[in-house]
């Protein structure tokens, strides 16, 4: 990425750099912000579209747009909504994992409420947080509770691991 980018990465901006890419090493993953934490974190995105091709049969267009927006929305320091932290496994956000929703095994019906948007705190962060939590390459991912006071469909997170994720 630092190579080919456009735009130079050297201070925070209002440019973020996403790599389509066809495969990973790492079985399993479709996307990734890989900076999370450099000097200049969060400009940086990754989707691995034959790995989801791979793994997602059917309306696999629909779910690179979704981990596209995902990961994009990472490097504007939206976090994961199954977090249990931040304790919206119900949510349909772009940020939120389908095979996760409400605890997992609710996949098809996260699909079916899906609309192509995120949370309302999501969208108020985006718009009125603190620049720099949202300007890639400032604050570090992670460094701000905007989904503190946020009850939307609240669901009990529970405790899930997979292969190489902590």
């Amino acid at each position: 990425m630092a190579a080919t980018a456009d735009a130079p990465l050297s201070a925070a901006a209002w440019e973020l750099h996403l790599l389509l890419l066809s495969a990973t090493s790492r079985a399993g993953l479709l996307g990734i912000m890989f900076d999370t934490s450099s000097t200049l974190p969060r400009q940086g995105s990754a989707v691995f579209v034959d790995e989801i091709r791979r793994l997602v049969t059917a309306e696999t267009d629909r779910k690179i747009v979704q981990t596209v927006v995902h990961e994009l929305g990472h490097a504007l320091n939206l976090v994961h909504r199954f977090e249990r932290v931040v304790g919206q496994a119900g949510s349909t956000s772009f940020m939120n994992y389908d095979w996760r929703y409400r605890g997992g095994g609710h996949d098809a019906e996260f699909w079916q409420r899906f609309a192509f948007t995120f949370d309302p705190d999501e969208l108020e962060f985006l718009r009125h947080g603190p620049r720099s939590a949202v300007l890639p390459g400032d604050a570090a991912f992670h460094s701000v509770r905007y989904w503190s006071g946020y009850s939307g469909d609240s669901q009990p997170v529970p405790v899930l691991s997979w292969p190489g994720c902590g």
